[in-house]
């Protein structure tokens, strides 16, 4: 009868098996403290893992920290959501970030990149929730902007098949460009913008083969410089 609660058996019989598996997408309930693996903070059916994404909401009174190395595949923070993450904690994304509320990064936190398709950045990425390391780790496919993003420490394209394409927008680094073969594995089409914006000294460094530029602005908050680093492809070459 519709509306009870009460009364009801479920027989599996004498072989019965329940087999059950993690959804593909757990929202963030907090159920018993900020700790991002528990899974009673996920609702009791698993924590994120590369395969199963993660939305973080404002509802909870306890938001997510992560404080120690994780891998997720979509990343969703919702308007008024917030996600923490504590100092040398790496978070591996194999999907594609969305932030509409708040990441506290920590300056030696990093944000990597490791999935095999193409995945997006979006949403807000600047000032208060910025990236601080950005590294792209990838066996193929592309990351790609659909927003402008800061970075608050170092940028990194890992190897060869790390491919990040700025699609129009502005790339801020403020500590380190590191770019492993040229416009191979760092995309500048038309509009896009790379901006050294840090408050002390910089370099940038490329490797493998030449690197063409959209746009390069210098807006360091104070006198300071970029460096070119050491080696063939390391010219500034903006195209």
């Amino acid at each position: 009868t519709s509306g009870l609660s009460a009364g009801f058996t479920l027989d599996f019989g004498t072989g019965g098996v329940v087999n059950f598996s993690s959804p593909p997408s757990l929202s963030w309930t907090g159920g018993t403290s900020n700790t991002w693996p528990n899974v009673d903070n996920w609702g009791g059916c698993g924590s994120p893992t590369c395969a199963t994404s993660a939305v973080i909401n404002s509802g909870p009174l306890n938001q997510p920290v992560i404080s120690a190395n994780e891998q997720v595949n979509d990343v969703t923070i919702g308007p008024g959501g917030t996600l923490t993450i504590l100092p040398g904690v790496t978070l591996q994304i194999c999907g594609n970030y969305t932030n509409s509320g708040n990441l506290n990064a920590d300056p030696t936190s990093t944000i990597e990149f490791i999935g095999t398709g193409n995945q997006t950045i979006n949403g807000n990425v600047t000032v208060a929730s910025r990236f601080s390391n950005l590294l792209i780790n990838k066996p193929s496919g592309s990351v790609i902007m659909n927003t402008n993003v800061e970075v608050g420490s170092n940028f990194t394209t890992q190897n060869g098949t790390s491919v990040f394409n700025c699609n129009g927008f502005n790339l801020s680094v403020a500590r380190n460009f590191n770019n492993f073969n040229g416009t191979s594995t760092f995309q500048s089409p038309a509009g896009s913008r790379l901006t050294f914006n840090g408050n002390s000294p910089q370099t940038f460094t490329n490797i493998g083969s030449l690197l063409t530029l959209n746009h390069v602005t210098m807006n360091q908050t104070v006198n300071s410089s970029v460096t070119l680093g050491p080696g063939a492809f390391n010219n500034m070459v903006l195209g």
